[in-house]
């Protein structure tokens, strides 16, 4: 399949040289991803506007011919799940009376030109929400639950009704994790998880691979030995880490109240690492903060656009 990225368009047509590529990546990963490659290319002054608009054009094609090599056929309703893990789509959006879309790169492409009927949404429903979830939907308006399939991806998928039916928006991630070495760290975060000590906030705009990226963490925490890890998170869309590492699964909403009962009720257990799906609010930070001062490794999703935005938010919850 052709590679439908911007960075290996550039090096397979030999516009730029590999080592300006990286950097202009660099660059993009300090603004925390708010700046396309495309822009930080034309801005560095390596590629032209024209130049940068055929990439582009190139880049669409390679995607389009992508979805129709996905077989679609009537019956089968992970068809369009398929269809998007197949162009890297990290979102897909599935409505009664809608075209089917997908967020690849930021944007949302359809992945057909026909709306969907009813039991299409339905059937997608019950195949991967379970055969009862519809009534569920019925009852409670919305209904949120993980999901794996197989060497496809992984991920959440929210079901709920609207002014036409049903819709549902699924968060797509890699079925597998990926190890530490491929996400291309700086030295401080490998060294942190090895001494088990210290603080790490993730943060990032949705879509960005923060969850990809805690999963990674929580994974490489897990395969140094016998820890006791405890994972605090409303919606556990990764796979448990395997190893000799004991790691605790605690679904917020349903194990615990809300993060910061959570935390309270870790510290109790006297874990080595916690691992918070979202310590954005005060209380929940105030202790994830507490805890590392007491000597525990802490890896925490902080919500935010930049990481100076971030930064800020952190500072503000202490006042002068």
């Amino acid at each position: 399949m052709e590679d439908t990225r911007l960075g290996a368009i550039l090096i397979e047509s030999r516009i730029i040289r590999e080592e300006d590529l990286e950097r202009c990546l660099e660059i993009q990963t300090l603004a925390s991803g708010n700046r396309p490659l495309g822009q930080i290319l034309v801005d560095e002054m390596l590629i032209d506007q024209a130049t940068l608009d055929n990439l582009l054009r190139i880049q669409q094609a390679r995607r389009q011919r992508a979805l129709g090599s996905v077989p679609v056929e009537p019956a089968h309703a992970g068809r369009f799940l398929e269809a998007a893990a197949a162009v890297g789509a990290n979102e897909l959006h599935l409505s009664e009376a809608r075209l089917p879309l997908a967020r690849v790169a930021g944007e949302l492409v359809a992945l057909d030109s026909e709306r969907l009927a009813g039991p299409e949404v339905w059937q997608f429903v019950r195949e991967y929400m379970g055969p009862h979830m519809l009534e569920d939907i019925a009852d409670r308006r919305s209904v949120t639950k993980e999901f794996a399939s197989i060497g496809l991806a992984r991920g959440r998928i929210t079901a709920f009704r609207h002014t036409d039916g049903i819709a549902v928006n699924v968060r797509i991630h890699p079925p597998e994790v990926r190890p530490l070495e491929e996400l291309d760290l700086v030295g401080a975060v490998r060294d942190t998880l090895t001494a088990c000590k210290g603080m790490i906030l993730l943060t990032g705009e949705s879509g960005s691979g923060m969850t990809e990226t805690f999963a990674s963490l929580l994974h490489a925490t897990a395969a140094h030995g016998n820890r006791h890890i405890l994972v605090l998170d409303d919606c556990i869309e990764y796979p448990e880490p395997s190893g000799d590492a004991r790691v605790c699964m605690r679904r917020v909403g349903l194990h615990t109240t809300d993060y910061a009962a959570g935390l309270r009720a870790a510290m109790r257990q006297n874990p080595d690492a916690i691992f918070i799906g979202d310590a954005s609010e005060p209380e929940a930070f105030h202790l994830a903060l507490n805890a590392a001062e007491s000597g525990k490794l802490v890896v925490a999703v902080v919500h935010g656009e930049t990481t100076s935005s971030v930064i800020e938010h952190c500072l503000g919850l202490f006042p002068s």
